[in-house]
């Protein structure tokens, strides 16, 4: 009878002593996030500004029906800009979305590997989460040479003997070359005109 008692009395202690200590809430481990993203590309050279984009999947696990904010971010180790689009996606119900990184290639960048980092940080379930991707862009090729984004020509310069020997660069020379026979050959013209005016037999 004596062991009863005390067992109740132990027992009611125990419930006591737990009503008056606070719960210990249930830990939250935060969103789970996977980053899939396109490898790499490739693009030609061009006098042109070009932009390259990837393509990309980011997937999340957390609770269901707790919204979840990710914030995208890219770069590249040779400093092109990049830009995510969206940059940022809202997840309620869904587990996976897509999304575009968006790589600009200066004009006449040639023979250049650029490693393309995407960053993920989300917030709204727990502590904060993180997650990466890596891919590649390469420019390759050479510099096409058409009619129109040929280099423009050299500067005039003494380079014949003709032109050494007078002094006087090809233009010069044509110009030169005008001025003389164009009166020479108006002189010619009317002295010709001339002679046929007096040898020509008089009036009857």
């Amino acid at each position: 009878m004596r062991g009863r008692r005390t067992a109740a009395l132990l027992a009611t202690c125990g419930i006591v002593l737990l009503s008056l200590c606070p719960p210990v809430p249930a830990q939250n481990p935060g969103a789970q996030m996977s980053i899939s993203l396109e490898p790499s590309a490739t693009t030609n050279i061009s006098y042109n500004r070009q932009t390259v984009r990837l393509n990309g999947t980011i997937t999340v696990e957390k609770p269901p029906k707790v919204l979840l904010t990710v914030y995208f971010s890219c770069s590249s180790d040779v400093g092109w800009n990049c830009e995510c689009s969206p940059n940022t996606i809202y997840f309620t119900d869904t587990r996976e979305a897509a999304f575009t990184c968006a790589v600009g290639i200066p004009p006449k960048a040639t023979n250049t590997t650029a490693t393309i980092i995407v960053h993920a940080v989300s917030d709204g379930v727990g502590t904060t989460g993180e997650a990466f991707a890596n891919a590649t862009v390469t420019v390759t090729g050479s510099l096409p040479v058409n009619g129109t984004i040929a280099p423009a020509p050299a500067t005039w310069g003494l380079n014949s003997p003709l032109e050494k020997a007078l002094g006087l660069t090809l233009p010069g020379i044509a110009l030169v070359a005008t001025a003389i026979i164009v009166p020479a050959a108006a002189a010619a013209y009317y002295i010709r005109r001339r002679r046929r005016r007096t040898a020509a037999p008089p009036p009857e």
